[in-house]
């Protein structure tokens, strides 16, 4: 019969747990199936982010506190926020409009809220998403509310458009503990200890292997329980409630007991017990159920007891009572005892038993072992210790190895160390996406506290490591901890997986990787390294592993290879020359995909993908003296560029046969060129140095015959342009030797402006001027070229001539422009067209009064034209 009832009951188990799982599986069903429809974006203009300046209590149920942050529509002296499945209204005296605020404070768009309805209990309490140490919300009845979860497990819901964090708190246990005996008729009491005695005998088995039977109950335990009765019974007239009784026991299982022809304990007054049996239970008492063991005494070890409790002995085990049996036990004075807990409190922290975790004593200078947690029970900790926790096991002072136990965070918590190698996801997207590891046995410190998650530091976003792959420490052990970096705008992408080093020690030890493909932001440059800010600590990863990613601002480059340079000025590309792996250059700009450089008189452009980001520190032969003449070679080969401030050649680069390049300067049996703004030196032998040719400058006095230009003050625009030319024209021939110089007219005749174009287009001029007077109101001089018409040589002699009149002729200087003239847009060759100061300004046309002053403006003109073509002096 027994059999058969036993048989159901397995049956009927059977049948709950299935149901159970049935249960389970439609439970994630739904929660799955009923996810949030929401966005994020910018807030409408209807609505404006709040922070609330004073306390709310919501009828609805919810207190939302001072300082917490909320979407809402201003409605006179009301505002609208979004609540559960719809809205409700707050005073807008008890908020304030927030202009500036962080990502995290986005507003959220929820077309539907879909969450499951959950009961929030009273005294709930809500955070917000950035961190968790501040209550924002706190329910303060039992109510009905949407409630989601994330890819993470925790907990949210949606109020004011923003999202808010529940975290679950588990109650932390009593150090004194209360344990109740409910109040029972007298007629009753007789009737409840057979019960009592009945529940001993069918729980007899649990005590198999203790050498204990269910009938082994001593007198002294029967007389507590008669004893206990009679007092409930006393009571029930003046209560019927139940009362706690400190100290005493629920008709509880510790009836359990032997007696003894000879009890060692009888008569006897002590406050230390020796045990003497091998692995004594300690057992749980709460919860007026079976005794529950959970942890063990030594042989012949000796313990303080809290209290007698009849034929048990209560000790202090963790933050409650554990009852040990006195009959494995004889009395002792406790003079041994070398590790009593006089300095010792247990924190709020506490671990988890991975398996029956062994307590030792230290004191003699050994381990030895005087305890033991059985596996899966919690306990709290005393202190950290290294590689163990100290604890105080039934007041004695002892350590359990970190590595036997989990060990539970607390929000305040700073560090943690990785139990393995540990995944760093990456949230932003909603879901986990992995972007780099943390290495076994080191540890890190954390942003803050995320549920189940650690929020750690991971270049400029959040990375999330699990709490269960790590356990908890001190940060006392970094040496590597950042106070002095700050991310740069200047990333990497991972080509592999990126090791990422410490190098306190003197030696490289890995402390993280960062997984191929992920982006990183750059702290420093350190050589062949970047430095960089991991987890708030400072690494290193090689620039090797990595591709460093350009800003505009980046000056310098280096060559990962022999790189091909690029002419770009037919519209497709030519090979030009090459730069060598291993040196560094300076750039012009950036161009996109590519790095422009100077490459003699033109631009060259190399690929951005074949170079990295250095800085220009290392660089000995920069030029700063030298300028291009106008003597060009032709390389016969390909001509090696060498550096000889090291006082050996070492070649930085090529210029491909056939390519023409300008020479700075004669340097013997060498070229003296400027190669990539560095100053190089290219065997004579190995090139042809062209016939040197004169310049050829086209003038063009504005106007002209029945075209007067602008007149004020008595002149005439066409007479101050032609008087202006000839003074130029006659400087340049007087003062150099390689130049030829023509006017588009040299009397008063009218000239299209067509024609003037097509006349220095026809004599193959290299350079065109044009001199015009200003007028319109105004003062000064200002000069123009074509914004695309061989703008780039145009606005390179543009800064050398306008800078020299502006120079020399001391007026003010209107600026160096752009615009569509008509003799700027149809010369083939670099122009310029100069407004040599106003006609109708009373000053500026006194001046232009005198022929001195002509001549001055010829002469800056003139030395600016020379100094752009190097022309040479007679």
């Amino acid at each position: 019969m027994v059999e058969n009832n036993i048989g159901l009951r397995e049956k009927g188990d059977i049948n709950l747990k299935l149901k159970n799982i049935l249960f389970s599986t439609i439970a994630l069903f739904l929660v799955f199936c009923l996810s949030p429809k929401i966005s994020y974006a910018n807030e409408p203009d209807s609505y404006h982010l709040l922070q609330v300046t004073e306390t709310i209590d919501l009828d609805e149920g919810i207190t939302i506190v001072e300082g917490t942050y909320l979407y809402g529509k201003l409605e006179d002296s009301v505002v609208r926020i979004q609540f559960s499945n719809g809205d409700i209204t707050i005073p807008f005296s008890s908020v304030e409009e927030v202009n500036n605020h962080s990502s995290s404070l986005e507003f959220i768009y929820i077309n539907t809220i879909d969450g499951m309805e959950q009961t929030l209990s009273k005294d709930t309490k809500v955070y917000s998403t950035e961190t968790f140490d501040r209550v924002q919300l706190l329910i303060n009845k039992e109510i009905s509310y949407p409630v989601f979860k994330d890819e993470l497990g925790i907990t949210f819901i949606y109020i004011g458009n923003l999202k808010y964090v529940i975290i679950n708190e588990d109650k932390e246990t009593d150090s004194e503990v209360e344990l109740e005996i409910p109040n029972i008729p007298t007629e009753e009491v007789e009737e409840v200890v057979q019960n009592q005695d009945d529940e001993l005998v069918e729980d007899s088995s649990d005590l198999t292997g203790n050498e204990y039977e269910a009938d082994d109950l001593s007198d002294s335990l029967n007389d507590e329980i008669n004893q206990n009765a009679q007092k409930n019974t006393e009571q029930i007239d003046n209560e019927n409630h139940k009362q706690p009784v400190r100290a005493t026991t629920s008709f509880s299982t510790l009836q359990r007991a032997t007696t003894s022809s000879a009890d060692p304990w009888k008569g006897v007054s002590t406050n230390y017990f020796k045990v003497t049996k091998d692995d004594l239970v300690v057992y749980d008492n709460r919860g007026g159920g079976p005794l529950k063991p959970i942890g063990k005494l030594k042989k012949n070890q000796v313990y303080p007891r809290v209290s007698d409790y009849g034929n048990w002995h209560r000790i202090q085990y963790g933050n409650i009572y554990g009852y040990v049996r006195k009959a494995d036990t004889i009395p002792d004075n406790g003079s041994i005892l070398k590790n009593k807990n006089s300095a010792y409190k247990n924190q709020s922290r506490s671990f988890k038993a991975l398996k029956d975790v062994v307590i030792y004593d230290n004191t003699s200078g050994s381990l030895v072992p005087y305890g033991v947690i059985d596996k899966g029970q919690s306990y709290p900790i005393a202190t950290d210790y290294g590689n163990w926790w100290r604890i105080v096991f039934s007041d004695r002072v002892g350590y359990v190895r970190k590595s036997d136990v989990d060990s539970e965070f607390l929000k305040s918590d700073k560090y943690f160390r990785a139990e393995g190698n540990i995944p760093i996801y990456d949230n932003r997207s909603g879901s986990l996406k992995k972007v780099g590891e943390l290495k076994k046995g080191q540890i890190y410190p954390r942003v803050s506290d995320y549920g189940n998650w650690h929020r750690i530091q991971f270049g400029d976003i959040y990375g999330y490591v699990r709490k269960s792959d790590t356990s908890v420490a001190s940060g006392s052990s970094i040496k590597n901890l950042n106070k002095n970096y700050t991310n740069q705008s200047r990333t990497f992408t991972a080509l592999e997986t990126a090791t990422v080093y410490d190098n306190t020690s003197g030696k490289l030890v890995p402390f993280g990787t960062i997984d191929k493909g992920a982006t990183f932001p750059i702290a420093t440059d350190y050589g062949n390294w970047w430095r960089i800010v991991f987890s708030d600590r400072v690494g290193y990863v090689r620039k090797s592993d990595v591709e460093s990613e350009f800003i505009k601002s980046d000056k310098y480059f280096k060559a990962e290879g022999n790189i091909p340079i690029y002419d770009n000025r037919s519209g497709s590309l030519k090979k030009v020359g090459e730069l060598k792996k291993g040196q560094i250059y300076p750039r012009v700009s950036d161009y996109g995909n590519w790095h422009r450089i100077q490459f003699g008189d033109i631009y060259g452009y190399v690929r951005k993908s074949d170079t990295s980001v250095t800085s220009g520190s290392s660089i000995k032969n920069l030029n700063k003296n030298y300028k291009n003449q106008s003597r060009t070679f032709t390389a016969l080969e390909a001509a090696t560029v060498y550096d000889n401030t090291s006082g050996k050649l070492v070649p930085f680069g090529t210029i491909d046969k056939g390519a023409t390049f300008p020479i700075a300067t004669d340097y013997g049996n060498w070229w003296r060129i400027i190669f990539s703004d560095r100053i190089g030196y290219v065997r004579k032998s190995s090139v042809h140095d062209s016939v040197e040719k004169n310049v050829k400058i086209f003038i063009d006095p504005g106007h002209g015959g029945n075209d007067s230009g602008a007149t004020g003050n008595g002149l005439r625009e066409k007479d101050l342009t032609l008087a202006i030319s000839k003074s130029i024209a006659d400087y340049l021939i007087n003062n150099y030797s390689n130049v030829e110089v023509r006017l588009s007219r040299t009397n008063d005749t009218f000239i299209t402006l067509e024609d003037r174009a097509k006349m220095a287009n026809s004599w193959k001029a290299d350079y065109f001027l044009s001199a015009h007077i200003n007028a319109g109101g105004g003062t000064g001089f200002e000069s123009y070229v074509h914004p695309t018409n061989n703008s780039n040589q145009s606005k390179k002699y543009q800064d050398i001539v306008h800078e020299n009149v502006a120079k020399e002729a001391g007026e003010r200087d209107r600026g160096k422009k752009t615009a569509d003239f008509s003799v700027l847009r149809n010369t083939n060759m670099p122009a310029i067209l100069i407004e040599y100061l106003f006609i109708d300004s009373k000053s500026d046309s006194e001046k232009l009064k005198q022929q001195s002053y002509i001549n001055k403006l010829g002469k800056a003109t003139a030395e600016g034209i020379a100094k752009a073509f190097n022309l040479k002096r007679k």
